[in-house]
């Protein structure tokens, strides 16, 4: 991944997950906030997202050693867990 797509999270489907990225929901319990992400709450939903995210990426990469198919594997678990 280049250094602009790694800039532009949002431009390729995904939440801004930077460090500097304040969410209104960071001190909600995640019990509260899968409730809300059922309800299709998108601040809920992107607060999973920037939760999580990185661990399943991870766990992906480590069991497919491929970068793109983690990155893959990630996004559509999300996909999966919360289609409405």
């Amino acid at each position: 991944m280049s250094s602009e797509q790694e800039r532009a999270p949002l431009a390729q489907g995904q939440p801004d997950r930077g460090p500097n990225r304040q969410s209104a929901l960071a001190g909600v319990s995640e019990e509260e906030l899968v409730e809300r992400a059922k309800a299709q709450d998108e601040l809920a939903l992107e607060e999973l997202y920037r939760r999580f995210y990185d661990g399943i990426y991870f766990l992906a990469l480590r069991q497919l050693r491929d970068e793109e198919r983690a990155r893959e594997v990630a996004v559509e678990s999300f996909a999966d867990a919360f289609r409405g």
